[in-house]
């Protein structure tokens, strides 16, 4: 009775242990990030010009848990910025005028992903790709998808990366976040690319019967996430009709006919007034597993404020 005993107790175990980890789905760990944000304060003394600009993009940095990447435009130049230690430390500058708006962006798998686009015509862009060496993000990137076509629809306001073996899969968001562009990168080939898109998502077009809502909002940054099970996920981050600072979890199908997105749950965040999604937000899946959220302002000057929701 003994040995059945104990592999009755093992087989519990483990079972509790496998629900434990199947609870864990990413609608679930959405669900459950905390709706009062921390605070940190983070300064600057480098040279950054931030007049006909703005922050448009945050992310976690690998170097810490207080340690960030930024992007933003101005009247001059395109640019991302890391914040190490609650100080700036660098200041990259990603393309000049016309290239001078860069969008929402993600760092994910050791990748990081920048849009730049020329806001004045809107007929072009670029899409930068980093691989992160350790700590550090170098100046030039390893990979550049350029775009360019119709107005508003050739643009790169937001951007999502992840790594899939030995590809990386880029999502593309034009003017407002109203087309996604998907695309296939292969990390044996490095160099610029006039590849064009594997996939293409015409929001209006989607059919929404099934989703927990109709709504698809004008999303300022867009962050893609895959499950432990493989399933892929898109957070659509920015802000609604009434304001308030809104992410929007879609799960992403691909088949033979191209990319369906499913919205399963949507959840506003309460913020400083200081910080809001439609400046920059994003989204992250930490080393402990769980989902946090980052935010910023419009503008640094000499300090501001990011918060995180976790």
């Amino acid at each position: 009775m003994i040995p059945f005993l104990k592999a009755s107790a093992l087989t519990f175990t483990f079972l509790c242990l496998t629900f434990e980890v199947a609870a864990q789905s990413i609608p679930e760990q959405f669900n459950e990030i905390a709706k009062s944000p921390r605070t940190i304060f983070y300064s600057n003394a480098l040279p950054l010009n931030e007049e006909g600009g703005h922050l448009q993009g945050v992310q976690f940095h690998p170097s810490g848990d207080d340690s960030f990447v930024l992007s933003g435009s101005s009247s001059t130049y395109a640019y991302y910025l890391v914040v190490i230690g609650n100080q700036v430390i660098q200041v990259v500058e990603l393309g000049q005028k016309p290239m001078k708006h860069a969008g929402g962006i993600q760092l994910a798998d050791g990748y990081l992903a920048v849009g730049i686009e020329d806001n004045s015509a809107k007929d072009k862009s670029e899409v930068h790709i980093y691989q992160i060496d350790g700590s550090e993000i170098q100046e030039k990137p390893n990979w550049v998808i350029y775009r360019k076509g119709e107005v508003m629809r050739a643009t790169a306001g937001s951007v999502g990366i992840v790594r899939e073996q030995n590809e990386l899969l880029v999502a593309v968001g034009d003017w407002d976040s109203k087309n996604l562009d998907f695309y296939h990168i292969d990390l044996k080939a490095p160099g610029s690319s006039l590849i064009t898109p594997f996939a293409t998502v015409e929001t209006k077009r989607l059919p929404r019967a099934d989703w927990i809502d109709d709504s698809w909002h004008s999303y300022q940054n867009i962050n893609l996430i895959r499950d432990d099970d493989g399933k892929l996920y898109l957070v659509g981050m920015g802000v609604d009709e009434k304001e308030q600072n809104v992410a929007d979890l879609y799960e992403v199908v691909m088949n033979d006919d191209g990319c369906v997105l499913k919205k399963v749950s949507s959840r506003t965040f309460q913020s400083d007034p200081a910080v809001s999604f439609r400046a920059g937000a994003g989204i992250q899946k930490a080393e402990d597993g769980k989902l946090r959220v980052i935010s910023c302002g419009n503008h640094i000057g000499k300090g501001a404020i990011l918060q995180i929701w976790e």
